[in-house]
Parts: structure tokens; C-alpha cells; sequence
């Protein structure tokens, strides 16, 4: 938890990132805004890193529902180790229909 600048304003923020024995990450940052930030990456140590990222509707989302997601999210992050992009089930998770940041390639 630290305080960062964001969208031209100083917020407080509380990321939370989680790493799997499979070379993958989640991130998950909230800001007292109540927006956010979801981001999927694979991260071997030989070979091309890839991440998938995008700012979901959180106000939509009960405490409950948001931890439930969080978790399905670390699940289907594995799927970046066969060259599968998580990109549809996110969108299913998280509600989202926007546009993602994706840097890397699977």
C-alpha cells in the first residue's frame, strides 16, 4: 500500500501481486478512486515474457465477487505456459468488454 500518482491526481493504492510455481503473475491494483487495474503475465526465465492488462468496472463488483475473480484469474493464468491466451476467459471474469494492453507476444 503506498500513495502514486494517478490519473494527474496523488491516490493511495494497494496492490497485491501473485506469483505461481509456473512462471506466472497477477496483478491487482486498487485505488481509493475505486478503480483498478487486472494484469495477467507469463514470465519464464529463457524466452519471451507476455502480459495482458486492462482497468475492469470494479464498482460493479461485490468484495465477494472481486476475490472470487482474483482466484479464478490466478487458475487460468497456467494457460499462458501452453501458448493460450487467457484474454477470452478474462474478459468473462472480470465482465469486461474494453480494450486490453497487451505487451508481448504468446
Amino acid at each position: 500500500m503506498d500513495i502514486c500518482e494517478h490519473d494527474g491526481d496523488r491516490l493511495e493504492r494497494l496492490t497485491i501481486w501473485i506469483t505461481t510455481y509456473y512462471s506466472t503473475g497477477i496483478n491487482l491494483t486498487l485505488w481509493e478512486d475505486k478503480t483498478g487495474w487486472i494484469s495477467v503475465g507469463h514470465f519464464p526465465q529463457h524466452g519471451e515474457k507476455f502480459k495482458i492488462g486492462f482497468n475492469p468496472d470494479l464498482e460493479s463488483l461485490t468484495f465477494q465477487r472481486m476475490v472470487e475473480a482474483l482466484v479464478e484469474t490466478v487458475s487460468i493464468s497456467t494457460r499462458l505456459c501452453y501458448d493460450e491466451s487467457p484474454e477470452p476467459l478474462l474478459r468473462k471474469i472480470w465482465k469486461y468488454d474494453g480494450k486490453m494492453k497487451v505487451e508481448g507476444v504468446i
